[in-house]
């Protein structure tokens, strides 16, 4: 049977060489400069979300400890009875806004991701690394805010089974580091736990194969997409246009075998592969990344053994929830898919700029599978559980992956055709299909107009691609277009070879043009809006901290009973304090008003400084604005957390005036740029 197998995959590739030629080609690449570049923004950017969520936790965290030192403080069990329950009404008002301040932090991680990948970057597979990685980093942040909230709980309510064994290795808060964050960050995993099962040392042997066969079947999939599987998408196209169903079968069943073999190929690489190679680099103890799913008798049972890491998470911090607020198992289990619904239309529809609810539809439709296999996989007969495994590599095979790669190329073809959109200095100009394509007469298959064509086609669209331009410039856009028919009556083009013996034509693939169009300066603030989002969120994280500061006041106010709007406890209170817990509440209080007086004094500075240098260098805007901001955070929390009579805390974060100067420069920079020096 193998060797029956073996021969007839020989005969297919031979049949395919001898139709297609060699379509692999080494130097010929359809991304742009332009998704490098955000793709490589977004690597670098993403994770700081992460350490957002570190800063937040920080801030809780200080909070709790601080709760607990004054319960303990209390002399007699009822004294500490009564601290506690007043310490816990004064947290719970301060979790709402750790809450609210977690959910900006992770929405602002993947909307911005998401904005990005969608408009900016028009190669898909760049575009899936991106968002794959953005929703990576917003699962690992939700964890670790879920999880550290439940461990505060269990501090303040502790109990002999508040917390697993292997937490107490590192109790909280002491997890509340960078070095754990870190761990975390790269672990393979996408639960947060204080503390994870540990190898003893790292073997670089097993670690260097695993990194070939990631490479290596790296390869192999990028070889049989490019020789197999474009091919058959593409010839796929007449017979979808048409909506005929006998060629979209055939082309279903040959397009399953290439399927089923690039995603097992990808399985293998990144769950056995890449994953053990990186737990051997973290020495990650728990290795079980999947179960053997491909004998599953149910759809219940490949969902919850093909993909663990993301499994465990939805257990953890979806399903176990719902369950236990008396949510109903069905209801709970259908939260879930939807959830996963969700992420996975991202993953696949936001790279491919098609948002069309095939995969959302996909698994949706996977509850009805699982409640027909179900009750099959508790048969106690072999018949039953061998029904199930068969509707589910029917639905793998055949129905779900082919399918679902048939519907996005035809979208993805019907939007681009086979040319990417001009984009110049941040401008992604989405050129229509119709305009760079049309259907070959005998294949039916979507082929490139000519060279020439195009160029006529882009001249005549040239007003209406750019109306803001030529509003503005109507003699530049005249001059332009005056231009391009000189180059036009100039090029020396040739005619398409039309003989039958040509195999190669509809793999014909004209060269690329791009009309670059003048920006003058006073318009620059149009150039990035990637880049000014950055901005903008951190001038949103600014008035956050501004909320913060006066939250934290309103606490310490009411810890020391100072009436309002009396802004200080001066010097004859301080000396009238009844004990040492009054006295250090009133010095808190005046630090924390010091300190929310300072923000204020230099907040008005940094803000129009970030305004107007983010017209100009969002970018470093965007980074000195968070730098700032995290520096105010940890003036605030130092002056508070001073000795009684002292405020030398707040210098741990007097760095925030280096991110201050920093804006100031770029302000100045910005105005020289307008003017015209550089």
């Amino acid at each position: 049977m193998a060797l029956v197998l073996l021969v007839s995959n020989l005969r297919l590739m031979i049949e395919n060489f001898k139709k297609y030629g060699v379509l692999i080609c080494l130097s010929c690449h359809d991304y742009r400069r332009q998704d490098v570049i955000y793709g490589s923004i977004l690597y670098f950017l993403v994770p700081c979300h992460l350490f957002v969520a570190y800063i937040i936790e920080y801030a809780a965290a200080q909070q709790a400890r601080a709760a607990v030192a004054r319960t303990e403080s209390k002399p007699t069990q009822s004294a500490k009875s009564g601290q506690k329950h007043k310490e816990l009404q004064s947290i719970n008002t301060t979790w709402h806004m750790i809450a609210l301040a977690h959910g900006v932090n992770a929405s602002m991680n993947l909307a911005i991701a998401t904005y990005v990948v969608y408009y900016h970057i028009y190669h898909p597979g760049i575009g899936t690394l991106c968002e794959l990685h953005a929703i990576i980093v917003w699962l690992k942040t939700c964890s670790y805010a879920f999880t550290n909230r439940d461990l505060r709980h269990a501090m303040l309510n502790p109990s002999n089974e508040s917390v697993p064994e292997i937490y107490k290795t590192c109790p909280y808060p002491q997890n509340i580091t960078l070095g754990n964050l870190c761990y975390f960050w790269w672990a393979p995993t996408l639960v947060y736990q204080p503390a994870y099962p540990r190898t003893s040392h790292i073997r670089w042997w097993f670690v260097a194969k695993r990194a070939f066969e990631v490479v290596g079947l790296s390869i192999v999939i990028w070889i049989a997409s490019a020789q197999y599987a474009v091919p058959l998408l593409q010839n796929s196209l007449g017979g979808m246009s048409t909506l005929d169903l006998t060629s979209i079968l055939e082309r279903l069943m040959k397009l399953s075998t290439i399927s089923v073999f690039c995603w097992l190929a990808g399985f293998f690489a990144v769950f056995q592969s890449f994953l053990n190679g990186l737990s051997e680099v973290m020495r990650f103890g728990d290795r079980e990344f999947y179960g053997d799913w491909w004998n599953s008798s149910s759809l219940r049972t490949y969902w919850t053994s093909w993909n663990k890491p993301v499994f465990h998470f939805m257990k953890r911090h979806i399903y176990s929830p719902l369950i236990s607020r008396g949510v109903p198992p069905l209801l709970a289990q259908l939260t879930t898919f939807l959830f996963s619904a969700v992420l996975h239309e991202l993953l696949v529809g936001v790279p491919t700029h098609n948002i069309i609810g095939v995969a959302f539809a996909g698994m949706i439709f996977q509850l009805p599978l699982i409640a027909i296999t179900e009750p099959l996989s508790r048969m106690t007969s072999i018949n039953g559980k061998l029904v199930g495994n068969l509707i589910f590599w029917v639905s793998f095979c055949l129905v779900g992956q082919p399918l679902a790669a048939l519907l996005y190329f035809f979208a993805w073809q019907a939007k681009y055709g086979s040319t990417p959109p001009h984009a110049e200095s941040g401008y992604a100009l989405a050129s229509p299909g119709r305009m760079h394509n049309h259907v070959h007469q005998n294949t039916g298959r979507m082929v490139s107009k000519p060279f020439h064509t195009r160029i006529e086609d882009i001249l005549k669209h040239f007003h209406s691609l750019c109306p803001p331009l030529t509003r503005r410039h109507p003699r530049s856009s005249e001059q332009i277009s005056r231009l391009g028919e000189l180059v036009l009556r100039s090029l020396p083009f040739q005619k398409s070879p039309t003989s039958s013996n040509h195999k190669n034509d509809d793999h014909h693939r004209p060269p690329r043009i791009r009309v670059r169009h003048p920006l003058p300066r006073p318009y620059i603030l149009q150039a990035n809006p990637f880049m000014k989002s950055y901005v903008i969120a951190t001038l949103g994280l600014t008035f956050i901290n501004s909320l913060w500061h006066g939250m934290r006041i309103g606490r310490f106010r009411k810890a020391a009973k100072i009436p309002y709007p009396t802004p200080y406890a001066d010097s004859a209170t301080l000396s009238a304090a009844a004990s040492d817990d009054q006295k250090l509440a009133l010095h808190r209080f005046n630090c924390a008003q010091r300190a929310h007086g300072n923000f204020l004094e230099n907040s008005g500075t940094a803000v129009a400084a970030m305004i107007v240098a983010g017209v100009r260098f969002p970018l470093l805007t965007a980074a000195c604005g968070l730098g700032w901001n995290l520096g105010r955070i940890v003036y605030a929390a130092g002056y508070t957390s001073s000795p009684l009579g002292s405020g030398a805390g707040r210098l741990r974060g007097s760095f925030f005036w280096l991110f201050q100067a920093g804006l100031l420069g770029l302000t100045f920079a910005t105005g020289a740029s307008v003017l015209g020096f550089f």
